[in-house]
């Protein structure tokens, strides 16, 4: 419990910086690029939550937040049907991009991890599957609204009964957002905390000596391999409510790439790490894109190849370092204080 409250409490401290930061700079239109960067976040969770925790790499998870924005528009727009749900459109449509990720994701791990598909060949599947739904998108337009997508994605509004919750304004917008992330991180947290996150770690660590305690690997890998499509198809329906557009990029293989950048620069064992890489990649590239937009993917191959061959832990990893050496310092000061 106190372990998710941290982290819960980490993240509402980056939260409110990033806003206060936002706010400063571009006023209510900061406010809205930073509910996208929160938003992102919560699909860097997903993630962390694969690759960080459980050492599984996806080049594939962007297939679920697509999958997960295109439910949204589904159920909110006449894209796919003659028009609208009658009935909570918005409400189905979160809860579609939930589902449908998860099914997609139960069916192709059952075949990837009872097939004892892992390492390299799992970071391929996954590639080719992005690679699929995004070329997919692109070929079925009466789906996926082909290379020009979706548009007029309508903002959240859900019928709670007595009344209508809607979100009106950058600033619920990113009040419900932030919201959001932290209910995920704080549950996380606690999962991760029972033997479950346990076993989680020990598929990464050590996956003999787990088979060897009795526990099913398989069984351990396919609920992480869900849970995080689940997380991921939910950020890809913030972000079209948010965003009010849907294009099949968005199950491409391009940002699935740009989502592992994030989880290694903010450091992949780390929920909160992975938060804080989404923002301050995502930040800076608002930042440089208005002076060199083309050299943009440039910029973020190289980010990649620098983390992979200098072996970062991650801007949360440096942070933790330094506070170490801060608090070793501290203690030296004190104990030759002590001795004179």
């Amino acid at each position: 419990m106190k372990r998710s409250l941290l982290s819960a409490g980490q993240v509402a401290v980056l939260v409110v910086g990033v806003a206060i930061v936002a706010f400063v700079a571009r006023g209510e239109s900061g406010i809205q690029q930073a509910t996208l960067w929160l938003v992102l976040g919560l699909f860097a969770v997903s993630v962390s939550l694969l690759w960080g925790y459980a050492g599984l790499l996806s080049f594939g998870q962007a297939a679920f937040f697509g999958l997960g924005a295109f439910c949204y528009a589904w159920a909110t727009t006449d894209t796919l049907l003659a028009e609208p749900l009658a009935w909570n459109p918005a409400l189905i449509g979160c809860l579609l991009s939930i589902l449908l990720p998860v099914l997609v994701a139960l069916a192709i791990g059952y075949f990837l991890f009872y097939g004892k598909v892992v390492g390299a060949y799992f970071t391929i599947v996954t590639l080719a599957l992005s690679f699929l739904l995004g070329s997919l998108g692109q070929g079925w337009t009466k789906v996926f609204g082909g290379f020009t997508g979706i548009a007029g994605v309508p903002t959240l509004s859900i019928d709670i009964g007595v009344g209508t919750f809607a979100l009106r304004g950058a600033w619920s917008s990113y009040v419900f957002a932030a919201v959001v992330l932290l209910l995920v991180v704080a549950l996380l947290s606690r999962m991760l905390a029972t033997p479950f996150g346990l076993a989680v770690d020990g598929v990464r660590d050590n996956e003999p000596r787990l088979q060897y305690l009795g526990m099913s690997v398989v069984k351990v890998k396919l609920a992480t391999f869900v849970t995080s499509a689940g997380i991921a198809g939910l950020a890809g329906a913030l972000f079209a409510a948010e965003s009010n557009y849907v294009a099949s990029d968005m199950m491409g293989p391009v940002l699935s790439t740009e989502a592992v950048i994030w989880v290694a620069v903010g450091g992949r064992r780390s929920l909160i790490g992975a938060v804080l890489g989404a923002v301050l990649v995502r930040a800076g590239g608002y930042v440089l894109s208005g002076i060199a937009i083309d050299y943009w993917m440039l910029f973020l191959g190289g980010l990649l190849l620098a983390l992979v061959l200098l072996g970062s832990t991650g801007v949360v990893g440096i942070l933790q370092w330094l506070l170490a050496k801060v608090s070793a310092r501290k203690d030296r000061g004190r104990e030759a204080a002590g001795a004179a």
